[in-house]
């Protein structure tokens, strides 16, 4: 497995600018292999709430988006990275409410030992991120 990053300039060397949602590592769970990301900061984690409760529809628009929901199954809604109600300085009947209350933001692509394998690896990994990319630009908007 590689070693985790986090998302701060002094875990990410080599870049000139800090990471809010690096990938972490490429986890091995059995029959599976997936890559895994950080969690942001707190405060940048904050910001991206507030970006995301400012500009809800172009961030459900990002998400619905035949592209996007062509690779991914949304975004990951594991109780891990959720909290239990909406955060601070939200109301509890937000319209953004199930994203606020997310800890991260990840969407993932399982991948089998034969995808890791498989000589369309490279074109499936090219599709999987020109499908993220909107969502990182969302994300990097609300973090700068």
């Amino acid at each position: 497995p590689l070693d985790t990053l986090g998302p701060s300039e002094e875990r990410v060397q080599g870049l000139p600018y800090p990471v809010p949602l690096a990938f972490a590592r490429l986890a091995d769970k059995g029959p599976r292999r997936r890559l895994v990301a950080a969690m942001p900061e707190p405060e940048v984690l904050k910001k991206i709430r507030q970006e995301i409760d400012y500009n809800l529809p172009a961030f459900k628009k990002i998400l619905s988006s035949k592209k996007f929901s062509g690779v991914y199954n949304g975004l990951n809604k594991n109780p891990e990275y959720l909290l239990s109600r909406v955060p601070k300085g939200f109301e509890a009947d937000n319209p953004a409410a199930e994203y606020l209350k997310l800890k991260s933001y990840i969407a993932m692509v399982p991948l089998s030992n034969a995808d890791l394998t498989s000589k369309d690896l490279v074109k499936k990994t090219v599709a999987a991120f020109e499908a993220l990319q909107p969502l990182i630009e969302f994300i990097n908007q609300g973090v700068e």
